[in-house]
């Protein structure tokens, strides 16, 4: 069964200029599908439908194909997303590539994630669908709601005002990230959403539209709220508790090891086996040999990384500020390792150095946690979760 993830991302945006390629916590937003749609393995071909230079550029450098710009005609406020799909399948069928399934995906859709996307492909072959996608329910009874003239609010339709909210069928939305599609009945119908359509309902938390500057804030809250928590919303599982470790990415570990470090292929399938079973938190350490680098390469963003300082040198430890600078230099490399801009966790790998030993810090602090908060984490930045 041929594949194609085809993601649409023209640069003419207006109301969030080169909204595409703008930087989302920390990396340009059309990177997150580019990696949901790569880190999926459902995918024969994952391509960029762009008529814009920079973002095919950053595209392939993400590891996208763009095998072709698309035509000014499909590039204009206008075009609608049937039609830059018809218009690149239709190129693909001329240069001889036919595919049975395609799903099309947003490029400014953070929140979608590998899992999700398989979640759609199964229910898509499941339910026999033409299409699935996912849905987000309104918040508000949609019949009940008002036209504005001027300053004066009236009921759309009178009729529903008397109704409970509570009485009225939940109405619900495009979720507007990817719509899992048989471009057979794309050519034949010249629809995306028919008869035949199934929807995936997403919580709230998970969806939002980026047409404002207030969107993107919005956005960026949800996100980190998701994901940067210990959080079950993507599998509904919970296994906050437990966390994956990663010493054996990066070195010959364990009394018992005998095939020694995993290779990279392995560790992406422990990582995709692990997060399919809910758990979204890697534990790694500076001391783990190269394993934040490996996790860096593979790609971790998506997940929960606590690493842990190694000992601290004795010669520093009696002064503060030669401390601070150590731990500062340590956390930036680590980050620079994990190719990321946060941390969930920071932790100690000798833990009696938090209980006074030189003068790393005194048992006579008012509180612990509020000295670890000020000496170490003030220098460098590490997103609370």
């Amino acid at each position: 069964m041929a594949t194609i993830a085809i993601i649409t991302a023209r640069g003419g945006s207006k109301r969030i200029p080169r909204k595409n390629v703008r930087p989302f916590l920390g990396k340009p937003i059309i990177a997150y599908s580019i990696e949901a749609a790569l880190k999926s393995g459902l995918f024969d071909e994952v391509m960029v439908s762009t008529d814009d230079d920079e973002i095919a550029e950053l595209s392939k450098q993400l590891g996208a194909g763009v095998p072709f710009m698309r035509s000014a005609k499909n590039s204009d406020d206008f075009a609608t997303t049937k039609d830059v799909l018809l218009e690149v399948l239709g190129e693909y069928r001329r240069r001889g590539a036919e595919f049975e399934v395609g799903c099309c995906i947003y490029p400014t859709a953070p929140f979608i994630t590998p899992e999700k996307l398989c979640t759609a492909f199964a229910r898509l072959r499941e339910r026999r669908a033409d299409t699935v996608l996912p849905i987000v329910r309104f918040s508000f009874p949609i019949l009940r709601s008002f036209r504005k003239e001027g300053d004066n609010v009236s009921y759309i339709w009178p009729n529903f005002a008397p109704r409970r909210s509570q009485d009225m069928q939940p109405a619900y939305h495009d979720a507007g990230q990817f719509y899992f599609f048989k471009p057979s009945v794309l050519f034949d119908t010249n629809e995306l959403i028919t008869g035949n359509t199934v929807g995936i309902e997403m919580p709230e938390l998970e969806v939002q539209d980026l047409d404002e500057e207030d969107d993107w804030k919005i956005a960026e809250l949800k996100f980190a709220h998701v994901f940067r928590k210990e959080s079950t919303a993507v599998t509904g599982n919970n296994n906050r508790r437990i966390m994956l470790g990663a010493a054996q990415f990066g070195m010959d570990y364990g009394i018992s090891n005998r095939i020694g470090r995993v290779g990279a292929d392995e560790i992406k399938d422990i990582m995709r086996m692990a997060r399919s079973s809910g758990i979204t938190s890697i534990d790694t350490a500076r001391s783990y040999g190269n394993s934040e680098s490996v996790l860096g390469k593979i790609g971790a963003e998506d997940w929960n990384i606590y690493t842990k300082l190694s000992e601290v040198p004795r010669e520093i430890l009696a002064d503060r500020q030669d401390v601070r600078k150590w731990v500062t230099s340590c956390v930036r490399e680590s980050l620079s390792q994990l190719r990321s801009d946060s941390l969930t966790g920071l932790m100690l790998h000798h833990p009696r150095q938090w209980k006074g030993e030189g003068r790393f810090l005194r048992p006579s602090s008012n509180s612990a946690n509020a000295v670890w908060q000020r000496l170490l984490v003030s220098p460098f930045i590490v997103r609370e979760t």
